[in-house]
């Protein structure tokens, strides 16, 4: 059974209206996917992770920068295209002196385009 289904049987069995039923949950899924953003945590050479929050998603790209890290020290940055980037950095001044290969952007759902009368006749 779906998450759909469960929900709406759930809904309908506290005698909500099938149709109201089906408008909340309309209702919440876009609010979950169209409300709040997403994060794309990368690494090289690593699959890409999809994370709730900010924090989640450089928490991802730090445990993979500390396995290799060797000693180093890394940090963030965030680069005029709003991508926060993961850098190492120099032990005395804490400059960047390169990259480790983290990234995190930022990712909003688009909600799709309403079907327009042209495309439903053709």
């Amino acid at each position: 059974m779906s998450a759909r289904t469960w929900i709406v049987a759930r809904l309908t069995g506290a005698l909500v209206p099938l149709e109201r039923a089906e408008q909340e949950l309309d209702a919440y899924r876009d609010e979950v996917l169209y409300g709040e953003p997403l994060f794309l945590a990368e690494f090289d050479s690593v699959e890409p992770e999809l994370h709730l929050t900010l924090d989640a998603a450089r928490a991802c790209c730090d445990d993979i920068a500390r396995a290799v890290a060797d000693g180093r020290r890394w940090d963030w940055v965030t680069n005029a295209d709003g991508v926060h980037v993961q850098v190492w950095t120099h032990e005395d001044d804490d400059r960047p002196t390169g990259f480790t290969g983290g990234e995190v952007t930022e990712l909003h759902v688009k909600r799709p385009e309403a079907a327009s009368n042209e495309a439903v006749a053709a």
